[in-house]
C-alpha cells in the first residue's frame, strides 16, 4: 500500500503531540531590549520560560506589540496552551486589519482547529496563506498538514513539495522537526517508500520501531527493535526498551482504551492497606466522573512480582494506564519497567525520585523535595527563620531529605549552620548530638571554667558542670521515620539540647525540631513526649486540616476508621486520572500527555491536589502540623 493512500488521522498524531506540554529544564538570561530574539534562544530549553518572557514584554507595553503576540501565541501553541495560544491570536485580529502579523494569527486559529479535528481544517485555507506572514513553526506545521491532504487525495508532486516546505521550516526549532520528521516517517509506506529519503533515515531505530508498530507492520518494527537491542548496552534504559518492545510486538500490542490497570497489594501483611487504597481510589474516580475501566491486580510483596503484575496489565490486559505501586521497595522496579513498556504510570509509592528522567512516570505520592519545599516555605516565610541545623541518619532518604533541605534554605536567603548525620541503625545518637552541639572541651575551655565559677559561686556542684550546645541557629531539621525520632530525641535531651517543651534552663531559648512526612504519626506524640511539643512538620493530609473533610468523613463511614495520607493520596490520584480520561485520549501517548495538563480545582480533592508539576509530581497544598499536650495537631496550610 502506497504511503499516499493512509489516513491523515493516524499521521496527524504527532501535530497533536503540539498538545502534550514537555518539561523542560534550564534557562537563560532574557534581553530586555529584544525579548523576541531571547525567548527564541530560551525556547531551546525552557519554552514555559519564553512564553513567560514574551506576556511580560507585552505586558510592559515593549514594541513591537502585535510580533510579541504573534510570538507568544505560536510559543503557547507549542506547549499545548490551545485557549491561551488562542487568545493571543485574536488579539492581533482585533488591533490590526492586515500585515504580516495578521497572517500570522490567522494560520495561528487554523492551527489550532487541525489540533482537534485535522481533517476539518479546508486545504485552500491554508494554502492561501503566504509563507512571509506566519512564523517558521506555524508553517512548519502547516505544510504537515498540506503534505497529508496530498497524500490523500494520491498526488504525489504535491505530497513531495509540501514535505519538502515542512522540513525546511522546521528546522527553526529542533523540537518541531524531530515532530514533523516523526509524522512524516508516519506517511512511509511499508515498502519503505517516503517523500523524502532523509525522513526515515534521520530516526532512531527504537523510535521508528514504535512508528512500524502503530501503523501495523509488525515484522519491520520486529527488525528495527532486535536493531536497537543489538546497539543498545546491556542493562540500559534502552536496551530495556527494545526488550519490553520485542514483547509487545509479539503479545500483538493490544491497547485497550478503557482499561486501566491498578497494582495493589490485595493479600498478605499490607492487603489492608492496599484494600483500604483501592477504596480511595474508586471514590476518587467516582467522584471525578469515572476512570473507565478499573483492572485491579495484586501486586505481591516483592518487586518482582509487581513488575509481573504491571506486564500482565500491559500485555495481557492491554492498559492504558497503570495506578501503582504503592510499597516503596516496588517503586522503582516498576517505574522502570513503565518507561520501557512506554505506558503511563502513576506511582503511589514514596520511592524517591520515580518520575526523574522517566517521561512515562508520575508520582503521585509527595517527593521528598516536595515537602521540604513545602516545610521551608512555611519556616522561612511565616516563622521568619533563617538559621538551620541538620541531624539526619546517613541513609539514602536521609542524606536526600537533608541535601532537599539545604537546597531550599538556601534558595531563599537562609543558612545551615551546622549538620551532622549519625548511623541508619545506631542505638546510641549521644556522640553524634554532642558532636551536633560543638561540644569540643579543649576548644571551649574557657567557657566551661566560667561556668563551673558561676556554679561554685551560686552553692552548686561545679564538678557536675559540662558544656552547652551551641544553639547559632532557630531550628533543627529532623528528617526519620516516627519509629526513630524519639531515639534521636533522647540524644539531643541528653546533650542538653532545649527542644520541644524540655528546657535546660529556666526563660532559656528554645530549638524546635522540624520534620516531614514520616512525623506524621499520633503514636508519636506519646513515644517522643515533650522532646516533640511545639515541633513544625508537613504532609499531604491532615486530620482536621483545611482539605477534604467531606471525603474523610465518607471514606471513614467505609473503612470504619479515620482516612491516612496515603489513601487522601490515592483518592486525589482517581480525581486526577478521571479528569484526564474525560476526554477522548485513546492510545498510551495521549493518556500520558493529557496526564501532563491535567487541572483540577484544589477544593474538589482530599490534599488540594490540582495537577502535575513539570517534574511529574503532583501539584499541592500542605498541611502543617505539630505536637502538644494533646497531641497531635493541625496549625495551617501551606500552597
Amino acid at each position: 500500500m502506497s504511503w499516499l493512500t493512509l489516513s491523515l488521522r493516524g499521521a496527524a498524531c504527532a501535530l497533536a503531540l503540539t498538545c502534550a506540554g514537555a518539561a523542560w529544564s534550564g534557562s537563560k538570561a532574557a534581553n530586555p531590549d529584544d525579548p523576541i530574539a531571547t525567548a527564541s534562544l530560551l525556547a531551546k530549553t525552557d519554552r514555559p520560560a519564553a512564553a513567560a518572557l514574551l506576556e511580560d514584554a507585552i505586558t510592559a507595553g515593549a514594541t513591537p506589540d502585535l510580533a510579541l503576540r504573534l510570538h507568544a501565541a505560536e510559543q503557547q501553541r507549542l506547549l499545548g496552551a490551545h485557549p491561551a495560544s488562542e487568545a493571543w491570536f485574536k488579539s492581533i485580529l482585533v488591533r490590526a486589519a492586515g500585515g504580516p502579523e495578521v497572517e500570522g494569527a490567522r494560520l495561528g486559529l487554523l492551527l489550532l482547529d487541525a489540533a482537534t479535528d485535522p481533517e476539518a481544517v479546508p486545504t485552500a485555507d491554508l494554502a492561501a496563506i503566504p509563507d512571509d506572514g506566519p512564523l517558521d513553526t506555524q508553517n512548519a506545521d502547516r505544510y504537515l498538514l498540506l503534505a497529508a491532504a496530498a497524500a490523500r487525495a494520491d498526488d504525489a508532486a504535491a505530497a513531495r513539495a509540501h514535505t519538502k516546505s515542512a522540513l525546511t521550516f522546521a528546522k527553526s526549532d529542533e523540537e518541531v522537526e524531530v515532530r514533523v520528521r516523526a509524522s512524516l516517517a508516519a506517511l512511509a509506506s511499508s515498502d519503505g517508500e517516503a517523500p523524502v529519503e532523509v525522513v526515515r533515515a534521520k530516526l532512531p531505530p527504537l523510535d521508528e520501531a514504535e512508528l512500524a508498530l502503530a501503523s501495523g507492520d509488525l515484522d519491520r518494527a520486529r527488525s528495527l527493535a532486535r536493531e536497537a537491542l543489538a546497539s543498545s548496552p546491556p542493562g540500559t534504559p534502552d536496551a530495556a526498551a527494545a526488550t519490553a518492545l520485542t514483547r509487545r510486538i509479539d503479545t500483538g500490542n493490544v491497547v485497550h482504551r478503557d482499561v486501566v490497570g491498578v497494582l495493589l497489594p490485595l493479600t498478605g501483611k499490607f492487603g489492608a492497606v492496599g484494600n483500604n487504597l483501592k477504596v480511595a481510589l474508586e471514590s476518587g474516580c467516582a467522584d471525578g466522573g469515572g476512570c473507565r475501566k478499573l483492572v485491579v491486580v495484586d501486586s505481591g510483596d516483592s518487586a518482582e512480582s509487581a513488575v509481573r503484575a504491571l506486564e500482565s496489565l500491559v500485555l495481557e490486559q492491554g492498559a492504558v494506564a497503570v495506578v501503582g505501586p504503592v510499597r516503596t521497595e516496588d517503586g522503582p522496579a516498576v517505574a522502570a519497567a513503565a518507561e520501557a513498556y512506554r505506558v503511563p504510570l502513576v506511582s503511589m509509592s514514596r520511592a524517591m525520585d520515580l518520575a526523574v528522567d522517566r517521561p512515562w512516570v508520575f508520582q503521585a505520592t509527595p517527593t521528598v523535595a516536595d515537602q521540604a519545599a513545602g516545610l521551608v516555605a512555611y519556616v522561612m516565610g511565616k516563622k521568619a527563620m533563617k538559621n538551620f541545623a541538620i541531624f539526619a541518619p546517613d541513609s539514602d532518604y536521609g542524606k536526600s531529605a537533608a541535601a532537599a533541605f539545604r537546597r531550599e534554605v538556601v534558595a531563599k536567603g537562609g543558612q545551615i549552620s551546622a549538620e551532622v548525620f549519625y548511623p541508619a541503625d545506631a542505638t546510641d545518637l549521644v556522640p553524634y548530638a554532642k558532636k551536633l552541639g560543638s561540644k569540643d572541651y579543649e576548644a571551649r575551655k574557657a567557657e566551661l571554667a566560667k561556668l563551673q565559677r558561676e556554679a561554685k559561686d551560686a552553692g552548686g556542684d561545679w564538678t557536675k558542670v559540662v558544656l552547652p550546645p551551641v544553639l547559632n541557629y532557630d531550628a533543627l531539621f529532623l528528617p526519620d521515620s516516627s519509629q526513630r525520632i524519639p531515639l534521636a530525641c533522647a540524644g539531643l535531651a541528653y546533650e542538653e539540647f532545649p527542644i520541644g517543651d524540655f528546657q535546660t534552663r529556666k526563660d532559656g531559648p528554645t530549638i524546635p525540631l522540624l520534620g516531614l512526612a514520616s512525623w506524621n504519626n499520633k503514636a508519636l506524640s506519646t513515644a517522643g513526649g515533650l522532646y516533640v511539643r511545639s515541633s513544625i512538620f508537613v504532609d499531604s493530609w491532615a486530620s482536621g486540616g483545611s482539605t477534604g473533610s467531606g471525603w474523610a468523613a465518607r471514606h471513614g463511614a467505609q473503612t470504619g476508621r479515620e482516612p491516612s495520607a496515603l489513601e487522601a493520596e490515592a483518592y486525589d490520584t482517581g480525581r486526577l486520572i478521571a479528569a484526564a480520561l474525560g476526554g477522548d485520549a485513546s492510545t498510551r501517548v495521549a493518556v500520558r500527555d493529557a496526564l501532563a495538563q491535567v487541572a483540577v480545582a484544589p477544593e474538589a480533592t482530599a490534599t488540594g491536589a490540582v495537577g502535575f508539576t513539570e517534574a511529574r509530581s503532583v501539584d499541592r497544598s500542605w498541611q502543617v502540623m505539630s505536637f502538644n499536650r494533646s497531641g497531635l495537631v493541625w496549625v495551617t496550610t501551606v500552597d
